[in-house]
This record gives C-alpha cells, structure tokens and sequence, in this order.
C-alpha cells in the first residue's frame, strides 16, 4: 500500500515511503506501471515517459510537452492569414442546412 504519497508533482517526492509489489519483466521487456503510480504521475495510455538513473535509483517521469515538438505545427494555418476567426469557424462548420437528418 502506498503511503504519504504526494497529490501534485511530477515525481515522487524523497519524502514518499511505500513499497508496491511489481509484476515481473516480460520477454520483451514490458512492465505494467501499476495504476497507483500511473494515477500519481498522471499517466495515461500513449504518454512517453522518461527512465532516469539517479544516484543508483531508477526514476520515472512522464515526459512533457516540448517546444520542439510544438515548432512542426509553426505556420501551420499561415494559408489563413488575414481572415477572421469567425469568418474560418463559419467556413467549417458550413450553413445550417448542409446538414441532412
């Protein structure tokens, strides 16, 4: 069971005591992350997580969102520049009885 475990953050804190049973390697070398930690860590399905070797421990961090992953989508909608957002939202959304029922 897991004990004094901080709500926040983005690791366990030092001041985190608690021991939980994990399952074993697989042949690939998959473990489950248990639901506990992933609830901790807020890691859900499809998040990268990053394994670091501190001081002789292991530690695991979900991976945050980056700039370099945000630079790709820089001038992304540039083909709209100058129209109104509204003028965009209404060109998407088409009129009102384009919609068949």
């Amino acid at each position: 069971m897991l004990t004094n475990v901080p709500e926040t953050g983005n690791i366990l804190s030092k001041t985190f005591k608690g021991v939980l049973v994990m399952p074993r390697v697989t042949r690939k070398g998959q473990v489950t992350i248990p639901h506990q930690i992933r609830s901790i860590l807020r890691i859900e399905g499809g998040d990268e997580v990053i394994f670091e070797i501190d001081e002789g421990n292991i530690v695991l961090r979900k991976k945050g969102i980056s700039i370099e992953n945000l630079k790709k989508y820089v001038g992304f909608l540039s083909h709209l520049d100058g129209q109104k957002t509204d003028d965009i939202i209404d060109e998407l959304r088409g009129e009102a009885n384009d919609f068949r029922r």
